[in-house]
């Protein structure tokens, strides 16, 4: 069965912050465990995602079954970076897609949704930011045409 992509309301807010919580204890359970879950359905969360669905230089799609949220993509247009030579960029800011609707294309719907989106807003660039443990993710990524660019190490101070 084949996913309908549309773009979130408002209506959809709740269930947009139900599914960042999935993704946040995803990532904890098999990456870095340093994303904070509280802040997934806080105000802030909320205010979060609310922006991307309601100005011009957010998006979030929706992936639904039978009228039920699968996935969601939630993006936004970057500021120019003043050391940089770009072109105007946009970035993916959270992605996620229930376990048993991966492999599945929704994920390529929704990214391409996400492209259809930047082209309307002349973007030229995109960009992820995933952790490294999260193999899949990346996988996903290089086969939509994304190449590794920066490198962030941290280091906890003793």
């Amino acid at each position: 069965m084949e996913s309908e992509i549309k773009s979130a309301t408002l209506d959809d807010l709740n269930n947009i912050q139900k599914f960042n919580l999935l993704l946040l204890k995803e990532l904890n359970k098999n990456c870095n465990q340093t994303n904070n879950c509280d802040w997934s359905l806080s105000k802030k969360g909320g205010e979060y995602f609310k922006e991307r669905i309601i100005q011009n230089s957010g998006c979030v799609f929706i992936a639904l079954i039978n009228n039920k949220i699968i996935g969601y993509l939630a993006g936004s247009i970057q500021e120019k970076q003043y050391y940089r030579k770009t072109i105007n960029s946009a970035e993916i800011d959270s992605f996620f897609v229930l376990n048993k609707f991966r492999r599945k294309y929704v994920g390529s719907q929704l990214f391409k949704t996400f492209i259809q989106w930047c082209n309307s807003k002349r973007i030229k660039r995109i960009s992820v930011t995933t952790p490294y443990e999260n193999i899949p993710a990346i996988k996903f990524y290089r086969k939509q045409g994304f190449a590794d660019y920066d490198l962030i190490l941290e280091s906890i101070i003793k």
